[in-house]
């Protein structure tokens, strides 16, 4: 399982993926190479021939503080009382119930629907 090696290591290397969020939840510096929408809480390189040098500097002294990242990770992941999936579970049964309707019905698009369609190649009929 990709889990169990957030707690074996030490930092994470990776380029542009939401997989870095929830590594962050570890409070453990991430390493991004080429980040195209880099954050503080990363640390980035631009240059391949960087990136040896920032993991080393990075394992020796990590420079990004806790509060840096947890400040970020609150805003990912507010809640660590492990209740996020029956909060989720208690949304959806009030919404079966008829509670937390849409304000608006959104309008019926067939063109839009068409498109879609034959882009995936999708003609069910019966």
């Amino acid at each position: 399982q990709i889990y169990d090696g957030f707690v074996d290591s030490d930092l994470m290397l990776c380029d542009t993926s939401s997989i870095v969020f929830e590594y962050l939840t570890q409070l453990k510096p991430v390493v991004t190479l080429q980040y195209n929408n880099p954050r503080s809480v990363l640390i980035n390189v631009e240059k391949l021939e960087d990136l040896e040098d920032t993991i080393n500097k990075t394992l020796k002294n990590n420079p990004k503080k806790p509060e840096e990242l947890m400040e970020c990770v609150n805003q990912y992941h507010p809640y660590y009382d492990g209740k996020s999936s029956h909060r989720v579970l208690k949304i959806v049964d009030e919404m079966l119930e008829g509670k937390h309707k849409p304000k608006k019905k959104k309008p019926l698009n067939i063109i839009r629907n068409l498109k879609l369609r034959k882009e995936l190649n999708y003609w069910k009929f019966f």
